[in-house]
């Protein structure tokens, strides 16, 4: 009867030890989604998270007017 029980915890814990895949994710696979981002195209689309067809962009600076206690456009910079 002892010996019954021995072999099989022993036979579970041998099971149980043995190198097989699993669903759950592992070092391989962090490294993987590391190497992912890396590939992302910088520019300033990406940098500004502008997605679609642009054709393009204008920035426009003012001078900041403080008129009766609230701030309002002032004249054009450029």
């Amino acid at each position: 009867m002892k010996f019954k029980i021995i072999f099989s915890v022993l036979l579970l814990t041998w099971t149980g030890c043995t190198d097989k895949k699993s669903n759950s994710p592992s070092t391989e696979d962090f490294q993987n989604t590391e190497n992912h981002s890396e590939n992302i195209i910088k520019n300033d689309l990406t940098e500004e998270n502008l997605k679609g067809n642009i054709k393009y962009i204008k920035l426009s600076e003012y001078e900041a007017v403080e008129k009766f206690g609230k701030i309002i456009k002032g004249k054009s910079k450029s």
